[in-house]
């Protein structure tokens, strides 16, 4: 059988509802959950497995004592089955979105400096003029935030750009310059002393820390390492924004906020800047999308604005 014959075999005879099938059982690792959460019999979810992988001819997972496991070649089916119903979802929410009248939805994913200031604003912005547009956020590690942004899952990611990478499905668009101070809440003691001259001074206080392999982790360790010390022995790592402040309003903690939050008008009123040097640099700061001929009318909302908002990010730090 032919490419050309076995592509449209495989159009003429595949079910989405078989596609779904495998993304369930490779996300619980079991058949009856996935049959349980597809409102399917577990006999009918079998029978569903075996004819896909009859069409396909080959074998998708292997039953193990830890569950169903998927093979090489049943994991690359996944991946292109993920990606393939995620687009037939936003199709469907396109059109939706079309009979509704509205606008039209984006999914951003957020890293945590942009979800301090940068996104909120942005929000904001966008339901003042355009309150049809629905915005859903998810933050957490780059890593995670480019799968789900290959899969189609997410339309944008928002934040401090990774070091540039070959990647030839990803785009990076940088829009201002940014770096780190060491803060803690007007509450904490540190706030009133004035002893407090460098990292040696905060060694034994609870910190909050980036997880590990992030960049701005790598950073923070190395001002630490540069001055003859290791990192503190009590820190919490955290990638949530809203956590991170949370720990700094509430408990005696440090941490390390992005320069355009801790001087916004929102930070003035309960944070406190310390005066301790980091071996911070500029990085850059924008948006990460995927390579596409065309951008939808929902997303280039979204970007203008994000563009707007930039703008005066770089304008304020020019004039402050």
């Amino acid at each position: 059988m032919s490419d050309y014959t076995h592509f449209h075999y495989l159009a003429s005879t595949l079910k989405f509802k078989q596609l779904e099938l495998v993304c369930e059982i490779y996300k619980y690792h079991s058949l009856l959950k996935a049959s349980e959460h597809m409102n399917m019999t577990q006999s009918a979810a079998t029978k569903t497995l075996r004819k896909l992988e009859d069409i396909l001819q080959v074998t998708l997972f292997q039953r193990t004592s830890t569950g169903m496991i998927p093979t090489e070649i049943g994991l690359e089916f996944i991946e292109h089955a993920h990606i393939i119903l995620t687009q037939l979802r936003q199709s469907s929410d396109q059109i939706t979105s079309f009979k509704q009248g509205t606008i039209g939805n984006v999914n951003a994913g957020v890293l945590i400096d942009a979800a301090t200031y940068l996104l909120p604003e942005i929000i904001c912005r966008i339901n003042a003029r355009c309150p049809s547009l629905h915005i859903k956020v998810i933050d957490g590690l780059n890593q995670n935030l480019i799968k789900m942004l290959k899969t189609g899952e997410l339309d944008i990611i928002l934040g401090r750009l990774p070091i540039k990478s070959m990647d030839a499905e990803i785009e990076q668009h940088c829009l201002y310059n940014d770096t780190i101070k060491v803060v803690c809440a007007r509450t904490n003691p540190l706030h009133h002393s004035d002893t407090i001259k460098d990292l040696q001074d905060l060694i034994d206080w609870n910190w909050i820390f980036p997880p590990k392999g992030t960049s701005l982790r790598q950073e923070l360790e190395q001002s630490f390492y540069n001055v003859g010390l290791d990192i503190p022995a009590r820190i919490t790592e955290s990638v949530s924004a809203i956590t991170n402040i949370h720990l700094l309003q509430k408990s005696h903690y440090v941490g390390v906020l992005p320069s355009i939050f801790v001087d916004s008008s929102l930070a003035k009123g309960w944070l406190s800047t310390l005066a301790v040097r980091l071996n911070a640099t500029l990085t850059e700061h924008g948006y990460q999308i995927k390579k596409s001929k065309s951008i939808r009318p929902s997303l280039k909302i979204f970007i203008e604005v994000l563009g707007e908002v930039a703008n005066e990010i770089k304008c304020d730090k020019i004039y402050r």
